[in-house]
């Protein structure tokens, strides 16, 4: 009876050990494979990103300067200054009196001549007979038909050439003759700027283009007037804030649509767009199915699942025509993941780990 009893509570223990160690088995098997699957589905929750790509931005700087500019002068011919008719920052039309030059040997040789006119007039009235008169007249006449000559360039007006606005230069050089009396600038501006030789195939006359001034920070709108097919000089003037110094330059013209609080010499930032408008993404990243496409576009650390109207197919990218915009952030593989809508995603570890 003993013996059987002890016998009995082996087989017992025995059954309880082989139990205990099923259900740990079971236990640890549940884990695993909950582990598993939670790992796989962290693994098809990390996502690499494709954005979707806009036109290509083209950058330029320049500065604002009057479309017309000229220095006024006194030249050799015209002698000197006499009178000057305007004041500095005034507004004038075009042909409006701006100042009067003189030529002094001129003038003084005008003046011996009107004496030497003068000294023949009494000599006539001396004269007693006709043909001595008429032989002073002959002189006089003479005289006066070379002081008319000297009096066309003894004194000479300059008026302006266009409407704009004067600056007076020093006054004390522009008395001597070559000197710049004053400046005339128009009230009209324009950007001129400047465009590497790489992104000089990239934009084309009468494109339009957005501008800022970096004074103000003030945004302003253009169009493309003029690009030169000259180089323009590899000195410090040519190298932009966008560190294309290097790079040969071209002088790139833009007319503004507006110019209100803008002035000459401000610096200012100009993008021109290049490319199409057209907007593509990976083969990859689109699922059909049906007649429907979409796409997982990413947003909030999410997967939204985003209907799309494909067009053309260009080798491994397919034209989307609507469904997604510039700078969209979607995913670019989806091919045999299981993604739903809504699905939590992550583009590195790191944020999965967290």
């Amino acid at each position: 009876m003993t013996k059987k009893f002890i016998l009995d509570k082996k087989k017992k223990i025995i059954v309880g050990l082989i139990s205990v160690t099923m259900l740990g088995g079971c236990v640890f098997a549940y884990r695993y494979y909950s582990i598993q699957a939670q790992y796989e589905k962290q693994e098809q929750s990390l996502i690499d990103i494709y954005n979707v790509a806009g036109k290509e931005k083209i950058f330029m700087s320049g500065k604002i300067v009057p479309k017309q500019s000229q220095e006024l002068f006194v030249s050799a011919e015209q002698g000197e200054l006499s009178t000057i008719k305007v004041s500095d920052g005034q507004h004038v039309q075009k042909g409006d009196l701006l100042f009067l030059c003189k030529n002094s040997a001129q003038v003084k040789e005008i003046s011996d001549l009107n004496v030497q006119i003068g000294v023949k007039k009494k000599e006539k009235q001396s004269a007693i007979d006709e043909e001595s008169k008429n032989a002073i007249d002959m002189e006089i006449k003479q005289l006066n038909s070379q002081v008319a000559i000297l009096n066309k360039t003894a004194y000479q007006s300059v008026y302006a050439p266009f409407s704009g606005k004067i600056y007076l230069n020093d006054l004390s050089k522009a008395k001597e003759a070559g000197g710049s009396v004053m400046t005339l600038e128009s009230t009209e501006l324009y950007v001129s700027a400047q465009v590497n030789e790489r992104d000089s195939y990239k934009i084309n006359k009468g494109q339009s283009v957005e501008l800022m001034s970096i004074a103000t920070k003030e945004k302003y709108y253009g169009f493309i007037d003029k690009i030169s097919d000259r180089p323009v000089d590899n000195s410090s003037e040519n190298q932009d804030i966008y560190g294309n110094s290097g790079m040969t330059n071209y002088r790139v013209e833009i007319s503004l649509k507006n110019q209100d609080n803008l002035k000459n010499g401000l610096n200012m930032q100009i993008v021109a767009l290049h490319g199409s408008d057209d907007k593509k993404v990976p083969n990859t990243a689109i699922i059909n199915e049906g007649l429907k496409s979409y796409v997982y576009k990413v947003r909030d650390g999410k997967a939204l699942k985003t209907e799309i109207v494909k067009g053309e197919v260009q080798k491994e990218f397919t034209l989307v025509k609507s469904g997604v915009r510039e700078n969209d952030a979607i995913i670019k593989d989806v091919q045999g993941r299981d993604i739903k809508d809504g699905d939590e995603v992550y583009s590195n570890r790191s944020e999965l780990e967290n």
